[in-house]
């Protein structure tokens, strides 16, 4: 399977959709693995603008669209972070009201052949499926559990990071699966990964940078075989 994954958007829906239409008929499915909302220099409008483009890829078969923490932040209080004010919350329910997009349409994770694709990753201690149906518990019925929260380095309340919080400098990513995720900047690279193999132990996974100067396609049969893509000229 041809995977197109596309990392943290943050209101780049316009440049998001042009990787879309460049790639759609050549791959096999496309996952988005979240923070479609909030920027350093937004506002109501862009989150307006930013929702409608959401709610278009919802309809579309071929996408797959992960919730990300930004997203949460809008869904429940205490999942607040850095880039949510009170305009932009009544832009989200405002698009809710008009049926722009729906927030129950956000997928978990997507997995298939060893590979995981999660928002921040899952982290070592963390199980799968614990995790995977608290946060379907949080989409679907807006039921806050700790275990979704943040780190204690990120302001939250526990030292195991989520599935849409984790961070692998704070949290060894699970060695049950071969991991690729978004959530942490990585500076420098398009893509960090980090593999191990000693003493029976193994684990390999891939972070994402997110700022969308680049995206990646992969080859599920051979997943550690990038193929790193620049994103179009904004």
């Amino acid at each position: 399977m041809q995977l197109l994954i596309i990392p943290d958007i943050h209101t780049k829906v316009d440049l998001a959709q042009r990787i879309v239409n460049i790639h759609r008929d050549k791959v096999d499915h496309i996952v988005m693995l979240g923070d479609y909302v909030d920027d350093f220099d937004d506002n109501a409008a862009i989150m307006l603008h930013t929702l409608e483009c959401v709610g278009k890829w919802q309809q579309d078969e071929k996408i797959t669209l992960l919730c990300g923490n930004h997203e949460a932040a809008y869904m429940h209080p205490r999942m607040r972070c850095r880039g949510w004010d009170e305009a932009k919350q009544w832009a989200w329910d405002l698009c809710i009201q008009l049926k722009k997009f729906d927030p129950k349409g956000f997928a978990t994770h997507w997995y298939e052949d060893d590979l995981l694709l999660t928002h921040a990753g899952l982290a070592e201690g963390r199980d799968l499926i614990s995790q995977t149906n608290k946060l379907e518990q949080f989409i679907q019925n807006n039921i806050y559990y700790e275990e979704l929260d943040y780190h204690k380095r990120d302001g939250g309340v526990n030292n195991l990071g989520s599935i849409i919080t984790s961070r692998p400098q704070y949290n060894t990513p699970s060695r049950k699966y071969k991991q690729i995720f978004g959530h942490t900047p990585t500076r420098s690279k398009a893509i960090e990964v980090q593999t191990y193999d000693k003493d029976d132990l193994s684990f390999w996974y891939a972070n994402i940078d997110t700022h969308l100067n680049t995206y990646v396609i992969v080859d599920t049969d051979n997943i550690e075989e990038f193929i790193i893509q620049q994103s179009p000229n904004p």
